[in-house]
């Protein structure tokens, strides 16, 4: 579709996108569900797979452990999970977070890092970090008056 070719080409450009659960699976190249695989974004290099039985579930909290846009290094990060999928083919892959409570993308990390993607199954507790909205808004400002301009894209469930 158009939209999926508009979003990709979008991250493909840099544009700052921030995605948690649907959205991240949304950016995946495929959802593969009851045998069959439907075509996503394409703008991360890995697949999503539905599952019969919830893969994570529950409060979860997670550290910050990687360089990022959004996230200081350190930073303890809270929030939830509720996903019946699992990702895979996502060979050399960056994560940005540790996961201390709950289970990460990959079982023990979480937060795919690709161009100017931060893509996670953790539904962030926004409150808990409220700065963050003020820096996703910085980024895709600074990213704006670097280029035409350009439309702000919220992946969020």
């Amino acid at each position: 579709s158009q939209m999926r070719y508009d979003i990709a080409q979008a991250a493909k450009d840099g544009l700052p996108i921030y995605a948690e659960c649907a959205g991240l699976m949304y950016l995946c190249r495929s959802i593969y569900w009851h045998d069959r695989q439907y075509e996503m974004v394409g703008a991360l290099p890995c697949e999503a797979e539905m599952c019969q039985r919830p893969q994570g579930h529950g409060y979860v909290e997670a550290e910050v452990v990687s360089q990022n846009p959004l996230f200081p290094v350190g930073l303890r990060l809270h929030g939830h999970q509720f996903h019946h999928s699992k990702l895979s083919k996502m060979d050399g892959l960056k994560f940005a977070y540790k996961m201390l409570r709950g289970r990460g993308i990959d079982g023990q990390l979480d937060g795919i890092e690709y161009n100017n993607i931060l893509a996670t199954y953790t539904h962030l507790h926004a409150l808990g970090v409220p700065q963050w909205a003020e820096v996703f808004v910085s980024l895709a400002s600074q990213r704006q008056k670097a280029s035409a301009p350009l439309t702000i894209l919220s992946l969020r469930r």
